[in-house]
């Protein structure tokens, strides 16, 4: 499975959504739109720029995904056409567009374009809440996890089974004193447990002598240093 972007209109909060699923899942997140959208380092994360034009994004989206693709987009037409096509459409706001449902959603567009074109002030959308965010991270959850579920069925292998599921970011620091050659070696780990939920450790190291910074702070008591000593932390992130 990838998943496609319709970019151009899509919230900033959905991306960096979209960016932490491509890390932790490592699938595909390509992002299409016809003006230049920065995106982070990373080997799941693509940008394709189009020419501007009415619908040219939304084509080129439904001429490269493959059945069981994911399409992110508010469009009504994009997501019919994703769905004709054998993939799954899901908007910004979390709503999820099926074969069931999107004849209703085409008749309402349509229906509201005929009231905009009479001269009807039919306003525009509310802006995105929490509410909003949170339907659209669960369903996004919902749809990768039943994707893997598929994929261990397929190949239900040990070593498959981790590199789909556990995919940790670890960061070494070292942080030094040149003035008393003392040194606190770090390494830092994270990992998205799910869209909004991540995980941080760290694991403290400190070499150096007593009475350096790492290594023991003097206190002017005989024998008797502050000192960090290794350590292990933790940290729980919930993103609302």
């Amino acid at each position: 499975m990838k998943i496609w972007v319709d970019a151009d209109a899509c919230p900033v909060v959905i991306k960096e959504i979209l960016f932490r699923a491509a890390d932790r899942t490592r699938i595909t997140v390509t992002l299409v739109a016809n003006q230049s959208i920065e995106i982070p380092a990373s080997h799941y994360i693509k940008f394709l720029q189009v020419r501007q034009g009415f619908d040219v994004a939304d084509n080129e989206i439904v001429k490269r995904m493959d059945q069981g693709d994911l399409v992110i987009t508010s469009d009504i037409p994009l997501a019919a056409d994703v769905i004709e096509k054998g993939g799954t459409a899901l908007s910004p706001r979390g709503e999820l567009y099926t074969a069931n449902n999107i004849k209703a959603r085409l008749n309402m567009r349509d229906f509201m374009e005929t009231l905009r074109s009479s001269g009807v002030d039919t306003g525009g959308p509310p802006a995105l809440n929490q509410g909003d965010r949170k339907a659209f991270a669960d369903h996004l959850d919902q749809i990768l996890t039943r994707h893997t579920i598929n994929n261990r069925k397929r190949s239900p292998t040990l070593l498959t089974i981790i590199d789909t599921q556990i995919h940790a970011t670890l960061t070494p620091n070292a942080f030094i004193n040149v003035g008393d050659s003392s040194l606190l070696a770090q390494l830092v780990t994270n990992y998205d447990l799910k869209q909004d939920l991540q995980i941080l450790a760290a694991v403290n190291v400190p070499p150096g002598s007593a009475g350096s910074e790492y290594g023991g702070i003097d206190t002017g008591i005989a024998g008797k240093q502050l000192s960090t000593g290794p350590g292990i932390f933790a940290q729980l992130a919930w993103y609302f």
